[in-house]
Protein backbone atom coordinates (compact mmCIF):
# COMPACT_ATOMS: atom_id res chain seq x y z
CA UNK A 1 0.00 0.00 0.00
CA UNK A 2 2.90 2.34 0.78
CA UNK A 3 3.88 2.60 -2.88
CA UNK A 4 0.41 3.68 -3.99
CA UNK A 5 0.00 6.07 -1.07
CA UNK A 6 3.31 7.70 -1.99
CA UNK A 7 2.20 8.33 -5.56
CA UNK A 8 -1.18 9.63 -4.46
CA UNK A 9 0.46 11.93 -1.91
CA UNK A 10 2.79 13.31 -4.57
CA UNK A 11 -0.17 14.16 -6.83
CA UNK A 12 -2.03 15.74 -3.90
CA UNK A 13 0.89 17.86 -2.75
CA UNK A 14 1.49 19.18 -6.25
CA UNK A 15 -2.20 20.01 -6.50
CA UNK A 16 -2.37 21.79 -3.15
CA UNK A 17 0.59 23.96 -4.08
CA UNK A 18 -0.51 26.81 -6.33
CA UNK A 19 -0.63 24.97 -9.70
CA UNK A 20 0.37 28.09 -11.62
CA UNK A 21 3.73 28.04 -9.86
CA UNK A 22 4.43 24.52 -11.05
CA UNK A 23 6.26 24.16 -14.33
CA UNK A 24 4.35 22.23 -16.99
CA UNK A 25 7.29 19.85 -17.26
CA UNK A 26 6.58 18.70 -13.71
CA UNK A 27 3.05 17.77 -14.75
CA UNK A 28 4.39 15.84 -17.74
CA UNK A 29 7.00 14.11 -15.56
CA UNK A 30 4.20 13.00 -13.27
CA UNK A 31 2.47 11.29 -16.18
CA UNK A 32 5.75 9.73 -17.25
CA UNK A 33 6.05 8.17 -13.79
CA UNK A 34 2.50 6.84 -14.05
CA UNK A 35 3.23 5.55 -17.55
CA UNK A 36 6.08 3.36 -16.34
CA UNK A 37 4.17 2.44 -13.18
CA UNK A 38 1.20 1.09 -15.12
CA UNK A 39 2.98 -0.09 -18.26
CA UNK A 40 5.93 -1.88 -16.66
CA UNK A 41 4.11 -3.41 -13.69
CA UNK A 42 5.19 -6.97 -12.92
CA UNK A 43 2.76 -9.54 -11.48
CA UNK A 44 0.40 -6.75 -10.44
CA UNK A 45 -3.36 -6.78 -11.01
CA UNK A 46 -6.23 -9.20 -10.57
CA UNK A 47 -6.02 -10.67 -14.10
CA UNK A 48 -2.25 -10.64 -14.45
CA UNK A 49 -1.97 -14.44 -14.69
CA UNK A 50 -4.77 -14.72 -17.25
CA UNK A 51 -3.39 -11.95 -19.46
CA UNK A 52 0.14 -13.39 -19.33
CA UNK A 53 -1.06 -16.92 -20.08
CA UNK A 54 -3.12 -15.78 -23.08
CA UNK A 55 -0.23 -13.65 -24.28
CA UNK A 56 2.20 -16.55 -24.25
CA UNK A 57 -0.29 -18.79 -26.07
CA UNK A 58 -0.70 -16.23 -28.84
CA UNK A 59 1.00 -17.51 -31.98
CA UNK A 60 2.53 -15.21 -34.58
CA UNK A 61 2.49 -18.02 -37.14
CA UNK A 62 -1.25 -18.64 -36.89
CA UNK A 63 -2.18 -14.96 -36.75
CA UNK A 64 -4.03 -13.79 -39.85
CA UNK A 65 -6.58 -11.38 -41.29
CA UNK A 66 -9.46 -13.35 -39.78
CA UNK A 67 -8.06 -12.70 -36.30
CA UNK A 68 -8.34 -8.96 -36.90
CA UNK A 69 -12.06 -9.34 -37.56
CA UNK A 70 -13.20 -11.54 -34.71
CA UNK A 71 -13.39 -10.57 -31.04
CA UNK A 72 -11.40 -7.42 -30.23
CA UNK A 73 -9.24 -6.82 -33.33
CA UNK A 74 -7.47 -3.80 -31.82
CA UNK A 75 -6.34 -5.84 -28.84
CA UNK A 76 -5.16 -8.69 -31.05
CA UNK A 77 -3.24 -6.27 -33.28
CA UNK A 78 -1.51 -4.76 -30.22
CA UNK A 79 -0.70 -8.28 -29.05
CA UNK A 80 0.80 -9.10 -32.45
CA UNK A 81 3.03 -5.99 -32.35
CA UNK A 82 4.06 -6.77 -28.78
CA UNK A 83 5.00 -10.36 -29.65
CA UNK A 84 7.38 -9.04 -32.29
CA UNK A 85 9.24 -7.31 -29.46
CA UNK A 86 8.99 -9.93 -26.71
CA UNK A 87 7.75 -13.51 -27.06
CA UNK A 88 7.20 -14.33 -23.40
CA UNK A 89 7.03 -11.07 -21.45
CA UNK A 90 3.95 -8.88 -21.67
CA UNK A 91 5.53 -5.50 -20.91
CA UNK A 92 5.44 -4.12 -24.53
CA UNK A 93 1.68 -4.75 -24.69
CA UNK A 94 1.12 -3.18 -21.29
CA UNK A 95 3.18 -0.15 -22.23
CA UNK A 96 1.13 0.49 -25.38
CA UNK A 97 -2.10 0.11 -23.43
CA UNK A 98 -0.88 2.35 -20.62
CA UNK A 99 0.10 5.05 -23.09
CA UNK A 100 -3.36 5.29 -24.66
CA UNK A 101 -5.09 4.97 -21.31
CA UNK A 102 -3.08 7.79 -19.71
CA UNK A 103 -3.46 10.05 -22.75
CA UNK A 104 -7.20 9.68 -22.22
CA UNK A 105 -6.84 10.42 -18.51
CA UNK A 106 -4.75 13.49 -19.30
CA UNK A 107 -7.37 14.68 -21.79
CA UNK A 108 -10.21 14.59 -19.27
CA UNK A 109 -8.04 16.11 -16.51
CA UNK A 110 -6.95 19.04 -18.69
CA UNK A 111 -10.59 19.77 -19.49
CA UNK A 112 -11.25 20.54 -15.81
CA UNK A 113 -10.46 23.61 -13.73
CA UNK A 114 -8.23 21.60 -11.39
CA UNK A 115 -6.17 19.10 -13.36
CA UNK A 116 -4.14 17.84 -10.38
CA UNK A 117 -7.28 17.29 -8.33
CA UNK A 118 -8.84 15.49 -11.30
CA UNK A 119 -5.78 13.25 -11.57
CA UNK A 120 -5.95 12.43 -7.85
CA UNK A 121 -9.64 11.59 -8.26
CA UNK A 122 -8.73 9.23 -11.12
CA UNK A 123 -5.94 7.52 -9.22
CA UNK A 124 -7.67 5.03 -6.86
CA UNK A 125 -10.33 3.66 -9.21
CA UNK A 126 -9.20 4.30 -12.77
CA UNK A 127 -5.40 4.25 -12.61
CA UNK A 128 -4.84 1.62 -9.92
CA UNK A 129 -7.83 -0.69 -10.40
CA UNK A 130 -8.67 -0.30 -14.09
CA UNK A 131 -5.28 0.67 -15.53
CA UNK A 132 -3.45 -2.12 -13.68
CA UNK A 133 -6.28 -4.64 -13.65
CA UNK A 134 -8.60 -4.36 -16.66
CA UNK A 135 -5.92 -3.86 -19.29
CA UNK A 136 -8.11 -4.32 -22.37
CA UNK A 137 -10.87 -2.10 -21.07
CA UNK A 138 -8.36 0.54 -19.99
CA UNK A 139 -7.48 1.08 -23.66
CA UNK A 140 -11.14 1.38 -24.61
CA UNK A 141 -11.66 3.78 -21.72
CA UNK A 142 -8.68 5.84 -22.88
CA UNK A 143 -10.17 6.23 -26.36
CA UNK A 144 -13.56 6.99 -24.81
CA UNK A 145 -12.12 9.80 -22.68
CA UNK A 146 -10.36 11.19 -25.75
CA UNK A 147 -13.63 11.15 -27.68
CA UNK A 148 -15.29 13.47 -25.16
CA UNK A 149 -12.86 16.19 -26.22
CA UNK A 150 -14.47 16.23 -29.66
CA UNK A 151 -18.07 15.79 -28.54
CA UNK A 152 -19.17 19.24 -29.71
CA UNK A 153 -16.47 20.36 -32.13
CA UNK A 154 -15.57 17.42 -34.35
CA UNK A 155 -18.12 14.64 -34.75
CA UNK A 156 -15.89 12.70 -37.15
CA UNK A 157 -13.08 12.38 -34.60
CA UNK A 158 -15.67 11.62 -31.94
CA UNK A 159 -16.98 8.72 -34.01
CA UNK A 160 -13.43 7.56 -34.83
CA UNK A 161 -12.47 7.27 -31.15
CA UNK A 162 -15.77 5.49 -30.49
CA UNK A 163 -14.86 2.84 -33.07
CA UNK A 164 -11.33 2.51 -31.66
CA UNK A 165 -12.78 1.95 -28.19
CA UNK A 166 -15.14 -0.72 -29.55
CA UNK A 167 -12.42 -2.76 -31.27
CA UNK A 168 -10.51 -3.03 -28.01
CA UNK A 169 -13.40 -3.97 -25.73
CA UNK A 170 -16.88 -5.03 -26.80
CA UNK A 171 -18.56 -3.56 -23.70
CA UNK A 172 -17.75 -0.09 -25.01
CA UNK A 173 -20.66 -0.52 -27.44
CA UNK A 174 -22.63 1.20 -24.66
CA UNK A 175 -20.64 4.27 -25.65
CA UNK A 176 -22.70 4.42 -28.84
CA UNK A 177 -25.87 4.96 -26.88
CA UNK A 178 -24.19 7.45 -24.56
CA UNK A 179 -23.11 9.41 -27.66
CA UNK A 180 -26.69 9.64 -28.79
CA UNK A 181 -27.88 10.93 -25.40
CA UNK A 182 -24.94 13.31 -24.94
CA UNK A 183 -25.37 14.97 -28.31
CA UNK A 184 -28.00 17.65 -28.77
CA UNK A 185 -27.20 18.38 -32.41
CA UNK A 186 -27.17 16.08 -35.44
CA UNK A 187 -28.28 13.12 -33.34
CA UNK A 188 -29.81 11.30 -36.29
CA UNK A 189 -26.63 11.42 -38.40
CA UNK A 190 -24.41 10.07 -35.63
CA UNK A 191 -26.77 7.33 -34.53
CA UNK A 192 -27.22 6.18 -38.14
CA UNK A 193 -23.44 6.02 -38.58
CA UNK A 194 -23.00 4.00 -35.40
CA UNK A 195 -25.81 1.61 -36.28
CA UNK A 196 -24.43 1.14 -39.80
CA UNK A 197 -20.91 0.36 -38.58
CA UNK A 198 -22.22 -1.99 -35.90
CA UNK A 199 -24.46 -3.87 -38.33
CA UNK A 200 -21.64 -4.29 -40.86
CA UNK A 201 -19.25 -5.49 -38.16
CA UNK A 202 -21.73 -8.01 -36.76
CA UNK A 203 -22.82 -9.21 -40.22
CA UNK A 204 -19.26 -9.98 -41.28
CA UNK A 205 -18.29 -11.69 -38.05
CA UNK A 206 -21.55 -13.34 -36.94
CA UNK A 207 -20.31 -16.93 -37.19
CA UNK A 208 -17.03 -16.24 -35.44
CA UNK A 209 -18.55 -13.97 -32.80
CA UNK A 210 -21.41 -16.26 -31.80
CA UNK A 211 -19.33 -18.51 -29.57
CA UNK A 212 -17.41 -15.55 -28.14
CA UNK A 213 -20.55 -13.62 -27.20
CA UNK A 214 -22.11 -16.78 -25.76
CA UNK A 215 -19.08 -17.36 -23.54
CA UNK A 216 -18.89 -13.71 -22.53
CA UNK A 217 -22.60 -13.65 -21.62
CA UNK A 218 -22.27 -16.89 -19.71
CA UNK A 219 -19.30 -15.59 -17.74
CA UNK A 220 -20.56 -12.07 -17.06
CA UNK A 221 -24.27 -12.67 -16.49
CA UNK A 222 -24.82 -16.28 -15.45
CA UNK A 223 -21.91 -17.56 -13.43
CA UNK A 224 -22.13 -16.38 -9.82
CA UNK A 225 -18.36 -16.20 -9.71
CA UNK A 226 -18.45 -13.21 -12.03
CA UNK A 227 -20.33 -10.96 -9.65
CA UNK A 228 -18.25 -7.80 -9.34
CA UNK A 229 -18.20 -7.42 -5.57
CA UNK A 230 -16.36 -4.10 -5.83
CA UNK A 231 -18.86 -2.56 -8.23
CA UNK A 232 -20.93 -0.86 -5.53
CA UNK A 233 -17.99 0.98 -3.89
CA UNK A 234 -16.70 1.97 -7.34
CA UNK A 235 -20.15 3.18 -8.32
CA UNK A 236 -20.76 5.40 -5.28
CA UNK A 237 -18.72 8.41 -6.56
CA UNK A 238 -20.45 8.22 -9.95
CA UNK A 239 -23.94 8.09 -8.46
CA UNK A 240 -23.23 10.95 -6.05
CA UNK A 241 -21.73 13.08 -8.83
CA UNK A 242 -24.67 12.37 -11.16
CA UNK A 243 -27.06 13.50 -8.44
CA UNK A 244 -24.85 16.54 -7.85
CA UNK A 245 -24.97 17.53 -11.52
CA UNK A 246 -28.77 17.36 -11.38
CA UNK A 247 -29.16 19.31 -8.14
CA UNK A 248 -26.26 21.79 -8.28
CA UNK A 249 -25.78 22.80 -11.92
CA UNK A 250 -25.13 26.47 -11.05
CA UNK A 251 -22.13 25.55 -8.88
CA UNK A 252 -20.36 23.48 -11.52
CA UNK A 253 -18.13 25.14 -14.09
CA UNK A 254 -17.51 22.23 -16.45
CA UNK A 255 -16.33 22.27 -20.05
CA UNK A 256 -18.35 19.09 -20.61
CA UNK A 257 -21.97 19.18 -19.47
CA UNK A 258 -24.04 16.04 -19.23
CA UNK A 259 -27.53 15.60 -20.57
CA UNK A 260 -29.95 14.94 -17.71
CA UNK A 261 -30.87 11.60 -19.32
CA UNK A 262 -27.30 10.39 -18.90
CA UNK A 263 -27.29 11.40 -15.25
CA UNK A 264 -30.56 9.58 -14.61
CA UNK A 265 -29.15 6.49 -16.35
CA UNK A 266 -26.05 6.63 -14.12
CA UNK A 267 -28.17 6.76 -10.97
CA UNK A 268 -30.52 4.04 -12.27
CA UNK A 269 -27.72 1.58 -13.05
CA UNK A 270 -26.31 2.10 -9.57
CA UNK A 271 -29.70 1.36 -8.00
CA UNK A 272 -30.02 -1.76 -10.18
CA UNK A 273 -26.61 -2.99 -8.98
CA UNK A 274 -27.72 -2.53 -5.37
CA UNK A 275 -31.05 -4.34 -5.60
CA UNK A 276 -30.53 -6.85 -8.44
CA UNK A 277 -26.84 -7.61 -8.40
CA UNK A 278 -23.50 -6.07 -9.28
CA UNK A 279 -22.78 -8.26 -12.28
CA UNK A 280 -19.46 -7.82 -14.00
CA UNK A 281 -21.20 -6.68 -17.20
CA UNK A 282 -22.90 -3.80 -15.37
CA UNK A 283 -19.66 -2.94 -13.59
CA UNK A 284 -17.70 -2.77 -16.85
CA UNK A 285 -20.38 -0.64 -18.51
CA UNK A 286 -20.60 1.66 -15.50
CA UNK A 287 -16.91 2.49 -15.82
CA UNK A 288 -17.69 4.46 -18.98
CA UNK A 289 -19.70 6.85 -16.80
CA UNK A 290 -16.58 7.68 -14.77
CA UNK A 291 -16.17 11.14 -16.39
CA UNK A 292 -19.26 12.20 -14.43
CA UNK A 293 -17.52 12.01 -11.07
CA UNK A 294 -14.18 13.26 -12.38
CA UNK A 295 -15.76 16.41 -13.83
CA UNK A 296 -18.12 16.97 -10.92
CA UNK A 297 -15.63 16.87 -8.06
CA UNK A 298 -12.89 18.72 -9.94
CA UNK A 299 -15.19 21.52 -11.15
CA UNK A 300 -17.51 21.99 -8.18
CA UNK A 301 -17.40 25.31 -6.37
CA UNK A 302 -14.65 26.98 -8.36
CA UNK A 303 -14.44 30.22 -6.39
CA UNK A 304 -12.23 33.29 -6.52
CA UNK A 305 -11.61 33.00 -2.80
CA UNK A 306 -8.33 31.13 -2.47
CA UNK A 307 -9.05 29.81 1.01
CA UNK A 308 -12.43 28.33 0.03
CA UNK A 309 -10.86 26.58 -2.93
CA UNK A 310 -7.98 25.24 -0.87
CA UNK A 311 -10.30 23.88 1.83
CA UNK A 312 -12.59 22.20 -0.70
CA UNK A 313 -9.68 20.64 -2.58
CA UNK A 314 -8.12 19.41 0.66
CA UNK A 315 -11.39 17.68 1.62
CA UNK A 316 -11.64 15.97 -1.79
CA UNK A 317 -8.00 14.84 -1.63
CA UNK A 318 -8.63 13.36 1.82
CA UNK A 319 -11.84 11.61 0.72
CA UNK A 320 -10.15 9.80 -2.15
CA UNK A 321 -7.13 9.05 0.04
CA UNK A 322 -9.48 7.34 2.48
CA UNK A 323 -11.06 5.53 -0.47
CA UNK A 324 -7.62 4.22 -1.49
CA UNK A 325 -6.75 3.16 2.09
CA UNK A 326 -10.07 1.37 2.62
CA UNK A 327 -9.69 -0.60 -0.60
CA UNK A 328 -6.16 -1.73 0.26
CA UNK A 329 -7.28 -2.59 3.79
CA UNK A 330 -10.57 -4.38 3.16
CA UNK A 331 -10.78 -5.08 -0.58
CA UNK A 332 -11.21 -8.75 -1.46
CA UNK A 333 -8.64 -8.75 -4.28
CA UNK A 334 -6.21 -6.10 -3.08
CA UNK A 335 -3.47 -8.71 -2.57
CA UNK A 336 -3.13 -8.97 -6.36
CA UNK A 337 -1.81 -5.39 -6.28
CA UNK A 338 0.53 -5.99 -3.35
CA UNK A 339 3.42 -5.62 -3.22
CA UNK A 340 3.94 -3.46 -6.28
CA UNK A 341 6.68 -4.75 -8.56
CA UNK A 342 8.11 -3.51 -11.86
CA UNK A 343 9.88 -5.04 -14.85
CA UNK A 344 12.71 -2.56 -14.32
CA UNK A 345 13.66 -4.55 -11.24
CA UNK A 346 13.87 -7.87 -13.14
Amino acid sequence: MFFYLTQYSLISLLGLVEPRRINNYVYKALYLILFFTVGLRYEVGGDWGTYLDNYRKFSLESFGLEDLIIREPGWLFFTYISKLISQNEIWPLNLMCAGIFLIGIDSICRSTNRKYLALAICYPILIVLVGMGYTRQSVALGFYLLSLKYLDDNKLKFLLFTILAFIFHNTSIILSFIIYIFTNKNKLTIIKSIILITVIYLAITYTSLYEHFYNMTNEYLILAGYQAVGAIPRGIPIAIAALGFLLLPKYIDSAINFNSNVLVIAISIFIIMIFIGSYTALDRIYLYLSPIYILFFSNLGVDKETYSNFLYELIVYIIFLIYLIIWFSFGINYLFWEPYDNYLFH
